[in-house]
């Protein structure tokens, strides 16, 4: 269903006792665009967020449309993670043609703020 929010990915620790979701919000048949990227901590009664980025938060005052892609790995303990990042490659307003660019950057999840970038890739399925 449109507007429904699914967990695109998610990695879980090795203790089982934290995971980092990447989710989405559904539109149309196929289409999906970036909700949210949450680290979450397993509580007695559930999961429970210590840190979340909204879309918005993610894309702060970057001109040019900005979302998180994919999951790498992450670091519970100092709230970091690896994720891909797609960029378009012009501001969003005017819209018009936009290349998109995708790469792994290093990311602290608790202050939305970007530690490294690790590499650009050439398309959105490229490797670390």
């Amino acid at each position: 269903m449109n507007g429904d929010i699914v967990t695109i990915e998610e990695l879980n620790s090795l203790t089982g006792d934290s995971r980092l979701a990447l989710r989405g919000v559904k539109r149309g048949e196929d289409g999906m665009d970036f909700h949210a990227l949450a680290l979450e901590a397993r509580t007695p009664t559930g999961w429970a967020q210590t840190a979340v980025i909204t879309e918005e938060q993610f894309q702060g005052a970057h001109p040019n449309r900005r979302w998180v892609s994919s999951l790498h790995s992450f670091l519970p303990s100092a709230g970091t993670a690896i994720i891909q990042v797609g960029e378009g490659s012009r501001p969003m307003h005017p819209t018009g043609v936009t290349l998109i660019h995708y790469s792994w950057r290093r990311w602290d999840v608790v202050q939305n703020v970007e530690l490294a970038r690790l590499k650009d890739c050439a398309g959105p399925f490229d490797p670390l």
